[in-house]
């Protein structure tokens, strides 16, 4: 997996906040651009919109359930048998 520093162009030092430049970091992020919230060298924290938080959890979700759907006996061939008729 790549590192926070390379995922996100947004990386960001937490210092900006006090700068008065909270209001275009947020209207950033409100568009859907990530902010990595750097505190000295660490990260600290991750922004996103709302919506994209909401997505990936909704994604992680369906994974999870992907996952033990696969993980059940007999129920890999069905699921191959699917992704052979969808496609």
């Amino acid at each position: 997996m790549d590192s926070l520093g390379t995922v996100f162009r947004g990386a960001i030092p937490i210092t900006m906040f006090d700068r008065g430049e909270t209001e275009r970091i947020f209207g950033e992020v409100r568009v859907g651009e990530p902010k990595l919230v750097m505190k000295g060298k660490e990260p600290e924290c991750v922004l996103m919109s709302p919506q994209k938080y909401l997505e990936l959890i909704s994604e992680i979700e369906s994974l999870r359930d992907t996952v033990a759907a696969v993980e059940k006996p007999g129920t890999a061939s069905l699921m191959a048998s699917r992704e052979k008729s969808v496609n």
